[in-house]
């Protein structure tokens, strides 16, 4: 009778957690490549798909493109060059993107003898596995290499155009000036450039964030510093010869956190985490929704309380109606835009410590991590709040090495439904017995070596947020999917990376690997939702 009561309690535990998705994975893969970490999904194409690994210091960078075909099978590796020449000659990597399935590699530049930096981009071929071609994209004098100019860049949502930023070497009592060149990626012609002058002084290391549209439009937001409490904001665009400014009254507020988008209608939109000129950079008060049509020119700018709607989902009553209540340590995750143009703004709640471990010199730290609560705020195409959505998670990571961590989680809209995937690391240990278990919501002890296998480091979980800010699957533990396919058949200890995942075709592709930034082991698996 016991080993039958037992059996109905598996049974009933696993049509608990019964899976409304299906998951698939590739066979787990060796890695060869230990001096290179996982550093981003590139894409994919017809051949396959592509990952960027780096790792090493930048003057001697190991940079690898690895290649993958259509079943995530492993197929190639081709070594990207990192620094070439000698120091003070010679070209530093900078970047390395996919768009429309073809590699960029984006270099800096510097020439001694003609004191000029250079930007330059390598384009490869579908494979990546040869360079193409290469063009000199922008060149600048400078004083030294110290004193050269800086770039940043961006691609159309639709690959067509390239924009580059070039920022120019700082110079005292002048204006802030700059060029902006837009480019054709068919053949990386230029279709129009133009050197601006802000009616700015001129400042060291100045932080311009630049996007393009479809339509060929450059816009980026500036934050014009007075001082240290002291700041204006514009929002600038630029087009051919027509430069646009136009000045943006935050009511006392300085982004803490912002992401520039484009739209479904290629208009622009920038959202961002508010706080109070004076508050520290870890608080949150108000939100900024800013939408600007095709040419750049603004059609709405809103700067709104956190409200006590949001905050009482996350804080308690009496502090979500006390006035101007701040949030801290929120980061922005994302910023995404549905098939309506609908704009959800995506935070999490983190902290961080590092504590020494004994007297050993160098010293040894045990770093903290914990990720809490995700924050999701809802706007309309003309950036006038819709909904907001608080879903409460608990995640704890300590490690030794500060660049190792399995925490947060990854965001992805599909059909207009907001998934989030992440590892549940904040379970329990049955004293004597050892196995690993969570508390479901009717206080029964759930076994998670019997449920995901003790081959997962960390157990894998979906939460799926509706279209209209509900949180599906409230009658399950956690209001979330438990992965258990995920992790199994692994051979050896696995959990998924947040960081490192994907949508394609209407399904999540997440990495799996080993602990440590150089996993032994690691393997995709692929999320087919409903």
């Amino acid at each position: 009778m016991k080993y039958f009561s037992i059996a109905i309690a598996m049974l009933l535990t696993y049509s608990s957690f019964a899976q409304n998705t299906t998951v698939s994975s590739s066979k787990e893969e060796v890695n060869n490549a230990t001096e290179a970490f996982f550093n981003s999904f590139l894409g994919s194409n017809e051949a396959g798909y592509f990952l960027l690994r780096k790792g090493g210091p930048i003057s001697n960078e190991t940079i690898l493109i690895e290649q993958y075909d259509q079943d995530l099978n492993y197929s190639s590796s081709y070594k990207v060059l990192g620094a070439t020449g000698v120091m003070g000659d010679g070209t530093l990597h900078r970047k390395t993107l996919m768009n429309n399935g073809v590699i960029y590699n984006f270099y800096e530049g510097w020439k001694k003898s003609d004191l000029k930096n250079s930007y330059i981009v390598q384009k490869m071929n579908k494979s990546g596995s040869e360079v193409e071609s290469e063009t000199v994209l922008e060149t600048e004098t400078g004083k030294s290499q110290m004193k050269s100019a800086s770039y940043d860049i961006s691609f159309s949502p639709d690959g067509s155009k390239l924009a580059v930023l070039t920022q120019k070497p700082f110079a005292k009592g002048e204006k802030e000036q700059l060029r902006i060149q837009v480019f054709a990626t068919k053949d990386l012609s230029s279709i129009w450039k133009n050197d601006v002058t802000l009616d700015v002084d001129s400042k060291k290391h100045p932080r311009n964030e630049l996007i393009v549209n479809n339509a060929g439009t450059v816009c980026f937001f500036k934050d014009v510093k007075i001082s240290g409490k002291e700041h204006y904001y514009q929002w600038i665009s630029v087009k051919g010869d027509k430069v646009n400014v136009q000045k943006l009254d935050l009511k006392g507020n300085y982004p803490t956190y912002g992401k520039l988008k484009i739209d479904g209608a290629d208009n622009f939109v920038y959202a961002a985490m508010l706080s109070e000129i004076g508050n520290a950079r870890s608080t949150c008060q108000n939100l900024l929704f800013l939408k600007a049509d095709v040419q750049g020119t603004l059609s709405a700018s809103d700067v709104s309380p956190l409200g006590s709607n949001l905050l009482g989902m996350i804080v308690s009553e009496k502090n979500a109606n006390s006035a101007n209540y701040k949030l801290d340590d929120y980061v922005l995750k994302d910023v995404k835009i549905n098939s309506k143009n609908e704009i959800l703004l995506i935070a999490e709640h983190q902290t961080s410590s590092k504590a020494a471990v004994g007297t050993a010199q160098p010293p040894v730290y045990n770093y903290t991590y914990n990720y809490g609560g995700v924050m999701i705020v809802a706007a309309d195409a003309s950036g006038k709040r819709l909904w907001n959505t608080f879903y409460s998670k608990k995640q704890s990571e300590v490690t030794r090495d500060a660049e190792v961590t399995y925490g947060s989680f990854a965001s992805h809209l599909i059909n207009d439904e907001l998934y989030l995937l992440w590892n549940y690391t904040d379970y329990h240990r049955e004293p004597l017995k050892g196995f690993r278990y969570w508390e479901d919501m009717s206080g029964a002890k759930i076994n998670l070596d019997n449920l995901f296998g003790p081959e997962a480091v960390y157990p894998t979980l979906l939460t799926k947020i509706k279209s209209d800010g509900s949180i599906a699957n409230e009658d399950k533990t956690f209001m979330s999917e438990a992965l258990s396919e995920i992790q199994k058949p692994n051979a050896y200890k696995m959990a998924i990376d947040p960081d490192f995942s994907i949508v394609k075709d209407g399904k999540i592709i997440v990495l799996s690997r080993m602990e440590s930034i150089s996993a032994k082991r690691y393997k995709f698996n692929t999320i087919s939702v409903k």
